[in-house]
């Protein structure tokens, strides 16, 4: 790809508006690249766009000249080529993809942010004398002093006057009589300031870690592509690994991006990373303001800021000299985009990014997707094995407890069984912290019917609206809609009176447990806790630094977070996930409730995990109590290959949505039909059928889905699918779920 095209007259650009083909623009003379962005005229508005090609002739009769450079929002040209690799491989416009790779700051006005700032002109001891002979005690002029003389490098005008409690007025005073400097600088927004932590040491590594960073080592230093899964049990010492790894790739001068799959993680990982690195790092994810990620994003542009952590998204921060990716739990669905095209998986993305920048890409889990583990059984990919705990402390004591028995000894569906109770009652009186782990949020999953069993459910989606108890609503965890409970009647049989709630969430389990253990201090984690902006970030110090006993959240919880002090893990509904009807659902399962028991006994005391269950006897759960990967992918394997299911073919899903359902349903038999028409050979055809969830947002859905040996052989069946204006088609390639 040639990336200077300033020597063109003219060039193709794509623009941020929804205009799939390129347009054409006469160059007045900028010094540009592929990548770089620009604003042009169209249609009587000045517009963003993205360079993609220079031409020596015109595609129109009439062109516009380009009207001004953005030189801080380009992109580099390793992520143009990746671009085009995202393009090709997910089915996705190349215009859409490059929107996709551009933070929602860069498409808006964001502008940068100046304030004024203040300085000692005057030298130190001018300003003591000065202060002192001001005897008034309240003197304005002094109190500007007495906080300035406290500063050693300045300080913000807007810090000064709330310190000093005072008007601008002495401020001006003080400069005009040259004590003072007041002046305009540009703040930087980026979220995360580096705030004064001690630098501590490495730890030192045990055989199994040393074994690991050296061949990582190796292989940034030959800056050569390769991946390598660190494959370690939970709590075997993966950070330290990827913080020595960072290191190393920092004394070569290579840049690092670490990818974590929840925004709970970012902190604790920051915490990490600043213990270690004196440098600034920037931080990327959805909840950033956009002035925050407009500062964040031109600082790695600049090289100013070498190491990035982040969400999904962050693997297409502009990071130069890029040498060193870490994807950190990389198996988790996090990591996948689903709601729009495309419809990628950042950890694919960032081993194709690695390859193309011959960089290292470190992929660690204590329980790897199949997809992983298979690449490196074909030696696609290396794998460092981390067999024991970093403290050499054992695996959490796991104990399964059988449901069905505490449900008749309790004549009524339990929440808790009495063996957890007992348990987290000792870990009260030792001073040792409880986490409980259930995957639903709300106080009631649903509300029912009695006479004739129907569920209340969402008008625009096909889901069952959850009871919030503290805000005293039943809301749609999809489209948001909410419904005063007292005005609910069943839409089946019309009746008031028969509807009962039914299915606990986290909020009711919160509420149980502060009525049993009056004295607890109980947190919980989840969605509705931490909607706002560094709630994540303040239920996590609140907790690690021992304010709270107990800690009940969903998913965000169960991966990854380090609480030394948690001896207890209670896991209250095992078998939520065994009954969704999909390939993955035995992996997920047995991903999930291996990460959850994970969090016990990582510090000095021994761990012990609850795990209730309806399901006693099913081997994943077995399996997951003895975080038994290897027996569980042989097993799982099996029935894989068997029904040839990823890793033994490629799989595609081909999402339809529509207002209209009998339009849709005839769409769909129709694209069947189409599909079997020009069926490639290699290619499995599942027809047309309703998703799981049948409707969403006042959209109804349903799918098709596709296998094949050949990547090939999906993408020419994908392009014989014809467009229709009132059907959305959404291409999920290699999908982690297919049933929802």
């Amino acid at each position: 790809m040639e990336s200077s095209v300033d020597t063109f007259p003219f060039l193709e650009v794509l623009v941020d508006q929804k205009i799939d083909k390129p347009l054409c623009y006469e160059n007045r003379g900028y010094v540009l690249s592929i990548g770089s962005r620009v604003l042009v005229p169209l249609r009587n508005k000045i517009v963003k766009a993205t360079v993609i090609k220079g031409l020596l002739k015109p595609t129109f009769e009439k062109t516009a000249k380009i009207h001004s450079v953005l030189e801080e929002e380009s992109l580099t040209e390793d992520l143009m080529e990746l671009a085009s690799w995202m393009s090709e491989y997910y089915m996705t416009p190349y215009q859409k993809v490059l929107t996709t790779l551009l933070p929602a700051s860069l498409k808006k006005k964001t502008q940068k942010e100046e304030q004024f700032f203040v300085e000692k002109k005057a030298p130190t001891a001018s300003l003591i004398e000065l202060a002192a002979s001001i005897h008034q005690k309240n003197s304005p002029q002094k109190k500007v002093l007495e906080v300035i003389l406290k500063e050693q490098k300045g300080i913000y005008l807007t810090k000064l006057l709330e310190l000093a409690a005072v008007s601008k007025s002495p401020v001006d005073t003080l400069v005009k009589k040259g004590f003072l400097e007041l002046r305009k600088i540009e703040v930087d927004r980026s979220f995360f300031q580096h705030e004064d932590f001690i630098l501590t040491p490495n730890k030192v590594l045990n055989s199994e870690q040393q074994i690991a960073l050296e061949k990582i080592s190796l292989k940034l230093g030959e800056k050569k592509f390769h991946a390598e899964l660190l494959f370690g049990v939970t709590g075997s010492g993966k950070t330290e690994v990827y913080l020595q790894a960072i290191q190393k790739a920092r004394s070569l001068n290579l840049g690092v991006l670490f990818l974590v799959p929840e925004i709970a993680l970012t902190t604790q990982t920051i915490e990490r990373l600043n213990s270690r690195f004196s440098e600034q790092i920037a931080v990327l994810h959805h909840r950033l303001s956009d002035g925050e990620r407009f500062d964040a994003y031109r600082g790695i542009l600049s090289g100013k800021i070498s190491i990035v952590i982040g969400a999904r998204s962050a693997i297409f921060a502009p990071v130069q000299n890029l040498g060193l990716i870490i994807v950190d739990e990389e198996q988790d669905g996090s990591f996948k985009q689903t709601e729009e095209m495309p419809c990628y998986n950042a950890r694919d993305v960032a081993i194709v990014r690695a390859k193309n920048l011959k960089a290292v890409c470190i992929l660690g889990s204590a329980t790897p997707s199949f997809e992983t583990f298979t690449n490196t059984k074909h030696d696609k990919y290396g794998i460092s094995n981390l067999t024991q705990r970093a403290k050499q402390n054992p695996l959490p004591d796991v104990k399964i407890v059988d449901m069905r028995l505490e449900d008749d000894k309790k004549k009524c569906r339990a929440l808790f069984s009495d063996l957890l109770l007992n348990k987290i009652e000792e870990r009260l009186k030792k001073g040792e912290q409880t986490l409980l782990f259930l995957n639903r949020r709300g106080f009631f999953k649903c509300q029912i019917c009695t006479t004739c069993n129907e569920t209340l459910k969402c008008d625009q989606c096909d889901v069952c609206l959850t009871y919030h108890k503290g805000e005293n609503i039943l809301a749609c965890h999809l489209c948001g809609y909410t419904q005063d409970p007292q005005k609910v009647f069943c839409k089946k049989c019309h009746s008031k009176e028969t509807m009962r709630f039914q299915g606990p969430g986290t909020e009711q389990v919160e509420r149980a447990l502060k009525a049993l253990f009056k004295e607890a201090r109980v947190l919980r984690m989840d969605r509705d806790t931490t909607r706002h902006k560094g709630s994540h970030d303040a239920l996590y110090r609140e907790f690690k630094s021992q304010k709270a006993d107990i800690l009940i959240g969903t998913q965000m919880i169960a991966k990854g977070l380090d609480f030394p002090l948690v001896t207890l893990v209670g896991i209250l509904n095992a078998d939520s996930m065994l009954h969704i009807p999909d390939f993955r659902s035995a992996e997920n399962a047995f991903q999930l409730l291996s990460q959850v028991a994970g969090r016990a006994g990582r510090g000095d005391f021994p761990g012990e995990v609850i795990l209730q269950t309806r399901l006693p006897d099913y081997q994943v759960i077995h399996h997951a109590s003895k975080e038994d990967y290897k027996n569980f992918f042989d097993e799982e394997l099996i029935l894989r290959k068997q029904f040839q299911y990823p890793p033994f073919k490629k799989m595609c899903r081909i999402i339809l949505q529509s207002s209209q359902n009998d339009l849709l349903d005839r769409f769909g038999s129709y694209l069947t039909h189409l599909l079997e028409k020009h069926r490639e050979e290699d290619v499995d055809i599942y027809p047309y059928t309703l998703c799981g969830l049948t409707k969403a947002k006042g959209q109804h859905r349903g799918q098709i889905l596709l296998k094949a040996l050949k990547f090939t052989s999906l993408k020419k069946m994908v392009l014989k699918i014809p467009k229709h204006e009132k059907i959305k088609c959404l291409v999920d390639v290699d999908p982690l779920q297919t049933f929802f």
